[in-house]
């Protein structure tokens, strides 16, 4: 992220922070903790605050053909945000990562029409797909299915424009590359569109059928790698399935296809993705793919919460009983990362998930994954047992 950037966003909560402090000091105002952390909204004026964090943290234990996989104890995540709203339109983002190496993940300012736009600048994690793009606390797994996790764009600095209405919902994002990416000619700009249709939508009934797209232009080495974990991160985040350093990279195109049903405590939805990489110098075209299905309920009554018009979840409906929210989930995923000349590996993984809810801002999420790769991007068939727990506490 550039220094111009960070200095324009430091600039803009201090103006957040001017403009709520005469609502503050002559008391006009009221002060109140949630989920999403600790809230100061003004009573006149349509500005608040919030500020909260996530904390993730995982025991994970692998069994089977486990070499180079190093288990245990994980920080996941620890990261804190602030949000604010200025006069019901103005908005500003910023959200930094501290677990791992320390990256700022958010940092934009925007704009929202109350009916029919939202427009952000700055960096964000573009749209693309239903999963990537749902609130991380509020996911029903410990990661991202295997397709997701490894064609989703990743953190970067570009606009970004929402169009809606009653029905339909349309998003897009232009972006640069993050700070990592080797640039020494022309900037690789990318381009997310999500299109979502959804007749019924609301926090708890939907039906949503939607389509993301993202052409990404190659960096200066002219090569790209997909891989991904094998939906647990170990403490050296092993993986599976790896394309490599794919060369003579042009371009790539992938495409999303979302479809979703929620109805109460059951959620049923999935994704089918499909990726060509435009080569040059006499390198073949590559195509690779994956999708994944997911079933989930809440034994105890509550319900996945829907966002209307970002289309994604948001967390759960209140906790009905003392003793907190149960939800069982199971999931299929694929990935084929194998095509012409590159031997990446197929890998089928069947995920069950007992999810705890003993407050509304704290889970204990336990998964069982077994993952088979067949083959891996060694070449050899590797079936790993993945169990374990992880503790998150969210105010985010």
């Amino acid at each position: 992220m550039s220094q111009g950037l960070r200095a324009i966003t430091f600039i803009f909560i201090v103006i957040c922070l001017v403009w709520l402090l005469p609502e503050v000091v002559i008391a006009r105002y009221k002060v109140f903790c949630d989920e999403h952390g600790l809230n100061i909204v003004t009573e006149k004026s349509g500005s608040s605050a919030i500020l909260g964090g996530l904390s993730q943290n995982d025991f994970i234990k692998f069994r089977g053909q486990t070499k180079g996989i190093a288990g245990g104890y994980r920080y996941r995540r620890f990261r804190l945000h602030a949000y604010f709203v200025l006069n019901h339109y103005w908005l500003l983002n910023y959200r930094y990562q501290f677990a791992g190496p320390p990256e700022l993940e958010d940092t934009n300012i925007g704009y929202q029409d109350l009916h029919h736009i939202i427009f952000l600048l700055g960096q964000s994690d573009p749209y693309f797909g239903l999963s990537n793009a749902s609130n991380i606390p509020a996911l029903v797994f410990w990661e991202l299915s295997l397709p997701i996790n490894t064609f989703a764009p990743p953190y970067s600095p570009g606009s970004y424009i929402n169009l809606y209405t009653q029905h339909f919902s349309f998003m897009n994002n232009v972006f640069s590359p993050g700070p990592k990416v080797n640039i020494s000619e022309k900037v690789p700009i990318g381009t997310t569109f999500r299109l979502v249709y959804s007749p019924i939508h609301t926090l708890t009934h939907v039906i949503h059928v939607a389509v993301s797209l993202w052409r990404q232009n190659a960096n200066s080495d002219r090569e790209v790698e997909f891989g991904t974990v094998p939906e647990a991160v170990s403490r050296n985040a092993f993986e599976l399935v790896d394309t490599g350093e794919i060369i003579n990279t042009r371009n790539y195109f992938i495409s999303d296809l979302e479809l979703l049903y929620l109805k109460g405590p059951f959620e049923a939805q999935a994704e089918l993705t499909n990726t060509r990489v435009n080569r040059f110098r006499g390198s073949p075209d590559l195509n690779f793919s994956g999708y994944y299905i997911v079933v989930n309920y809440f034994l105890t009554g509550e319900s996945r919460l829907y966002d209307w018009p970002s289309a994604d979840f948001i967390g759960i409906t209140k906790i009905k009983g003392r003793h907190g929210a149960l939800q069982v989930a199971a999931r299929y995923s694929y990935i084929n990362l194998t095509n012409r000349d590159i031997r990446g590996g197929k890998e089928h993984n069947f995920t069950f998930g007992l999810n705890w809810y003993p407050t509304q801002w704290s889970v204990f999420l336990f998964n069982y994954i077994y993952a088979l790769a067949s083959p891996d991007f060694a070449g050899k068939r590797r079936n790993v047992n993945i169990f374990g727990i992880r503790y998150q506490i969210m105010f985010d």
